[in-house]
């Protein structure tokens, strides 16, 4: 796939025949195992003196909406290659196709505006991410949550971190290109790359905030818990309570020693139930006043 700019072209490429490019030149210098081997697991950008080569790297995730991406890049004058896996040529012709609809001049604009295209939904499906934590947050600290949340804490947090070294990735290749130690950049693609290192900054700052979030909604969640546990304790200590004085009269009267007067009274079956009874009584009261249930 060839796409014409007004001063340059963009290649989309797959790895069989990104090899047969290197083999003309070794032009992928120190990357030539990522990319001609597809094994590519960051997002960055390494400087040569007539160009830039890197990677890019999307992961996806269920609650964000794109698939994963990931390619090999070589940026020289006028020229801008895309490699790709060939088996997954289709979703990156897709990307370009929707990203060629604008205006480019440059194939440094090119991948300024695809960098950008790539973290267009970033934000609004972190906000939906934190809305989910807001209600989560609600239903544990309002004991109405179903089922226990800690699979779902580790499962977000898993996509967060993912997300937080994606946005640092892209920051830092971002920041590569506005140092245009190379000369390769003019002024206003210079500006274009600074702006694409403070968003990417930004999204990594909201990441780190969703990432904090998440620990404290675990912190309260295990708080809920220790609460659960204080109370049942409670109620058992308070049942124990109750029932050790009555324990001490069963005991007492249950030796069945042969000089007890009790036994031959007529009314001491009725007096034990009666002080059992008072001694029930009291303590309610006091357990009451102290607050204990």
């Amino acid at each position: 796939m060839e796409i014409a700019l007004e001063h340059g072209i963009v290649r989309l490429i797959g790895t069989s025949e990104a090899g047969q490019m290197n083999k003309k030149g070794n032009i992928f210098g120190d990357m030539e195992d990522t990319i001609l081997n597809h094994t590519i697991h960051f997002t960055k950008a390494e400087l040569m003196p007539d160009g830039v080569i890197g990677s890019i790297l999307v992961p996806n995730g269920e609650v964000f909406h794109k698939e994963r991406i990931s390619l090999g890049y070589l940026l020289r004058k006028h020229e801008l290659i895309l490699i790709d896996d060939d088996t997954h040529l289709d979703i990156s012709k897709k990307m370009l196709e929707n990203i060629n609809q604008v205006g480019h001049s440059t194939p440094e604009m090119f991948l300024y505006h695809m960098l950008q295209y790539l973290l267009n939904d970033e934000l609004e499906d972190m906000q939906q991410i934190e809305e989910g934590f807001y209600e989560m947050e609600e239903k544990i600290l309002n004991d109405t949550i179903e089922n226990n949340p800690t699979k779902a804490i580790l499962h977000y947090r898993k996509l967060i971190m993912e997300r937080v070294y994606y946005y640092q990735q892209v920051n830092d290749m971002a920041n590569n290109f506005v140092d245009n130690e190379n000369h390769i950049l003019s002024e206003q693609e210079i500006l274009c790359f600074s702006n694409l290192a403070d968003r990417s900054e930004r999204l990594y700052d909201h990441a780190q905030m969703l990432r904090e979030y998440l620990n404290q909604i675990r912190e309260v969640y295990q708080q809920q818990l220790d609460i659960r546990q204080n109370k049942s304790m409670s109620v058992l200590t308070v049942i124990t309570a109750v029932f050790l004085p009555l324990t001490l009269v069963a005991g007492w009267y249950g030796m069945n020693f042969a000089n007890m007067p009790e036994l031959g009274f007529r009314y001491s079956y009725l007096i034990v139930i009666c002080i059992c009874i008072v001694i029930i009584i009291g303590e309610i009261i006091l357990f009451k006043k102290k607050k204990w249930f």
